[in-house]
């Protein structure tokens, strides 16, 4: 039967259809808001504390004051209701006199926000190496991989960063996060070589394998052809035939 054989309206199908959704809408978020445990807050309000707080108070205690929690979270997954913590943001921002303050009053230098990215991902997507520097030394993890697999040296890769990649290779003795695949099998020189960042590639390819394969077969030097950088792919091609083992540094 149709609407119109029980007397109803259109508008009043669009009205039930709408409460409908916001509804469910308003049961998807609290869900989300139960399963993460702490109170959601808007990233501007959060982010804005922050700016304004000059150690005139104990951290705890001027966040209170200005309604947040010290595990608020914000920008909370609906599905997961995982958010970022105030780390999370004081990480995008490169507060790094607030690393203590936080992890201090309790917060994991390793917690997971949304994509299960921690803090340090944040600092590298932003490029904030002093703010990683100090995480590090806290213990935060340098190989912790997000749901797409990228550790925080894909990031720095992919925006170019190389203070921040710096930062990351000291930290990694070994060098084996050049080496690391995510889950499209690409290293961070494969994400550099996309970008067409060609002194970020300079900086990773002394340590890396070039005959590693994303999931399209693709070396980081055909990868760099596929992006249309075509000058850095010959400059890669010819890296690799003089260093079979790459051993040495891309020289300018």
């Amino acid at each position: 039967m149709t609407f119109e054989l029980f007397g109803l309206h259109e508008d009043y199908r669009a009205l039930c259809t709408g409460l409908f959704f916001a509804i469910t809408t308003f049961a998807i978020t609290l869900n989300a808001m139960q399963e993460c445990g702490a109170p959601v807050l808007d990233r501007t309000t959060v982010e804005r504390a922050l700016r304004d707080y000059h150690n005139q108070e104990p951290l705890v205690a001027y966040l209170q004051r200005h309604g947040i929690r010290i595990d608020s979270r914000v920008d909370v997954e609906k599905k997961r209701g995982r958010g970022d913590t105030l780390l999370h943001v004081a990480a995008g921002l490169g507060y790094s006199d607030l690393i203590d303050p936080l992890i201090g009053a309790g917060i994991d230098p390793n917690s997971l926000g949304p994509g299960s990215r921690s803090p340090l991902h944040v600092a590298a997507w932003n490029n904030h190496g002093t703010f990683a520097r100090f995480l590090l030394m806290r213990g935060a993890m340098r190989d912790a991989a997000d749901s797409c697999g990228n550790i925080p040296l894909h990031w720095a890769a992919h925006e170019g960063s190389l203070d921040m990649a710096g930062v990351l290779l000291e930290a990694d003795p070994a060098k084996e996060d050049v080496r690391r695949e995510n889950r499209s099998f690409r290293t961070p020189v494969h994400v550099a070589a996309m970008q067409g960042h060609v002194s970020m590639v300079r900086l990773l390819i002394f340590h890396a394998d070039l005959h590693q394969r994303d999931e399209d077969s693709r070396t980081a030097a055909e990868v760099a052809l596929h992006a249309g950088h075509g000058v850095l792919f010959s400059a890669m091609e010819q890296y690799a035939r003089e260093h079979p083992l790459c051993g040495a540094y891309m020289e300018d």
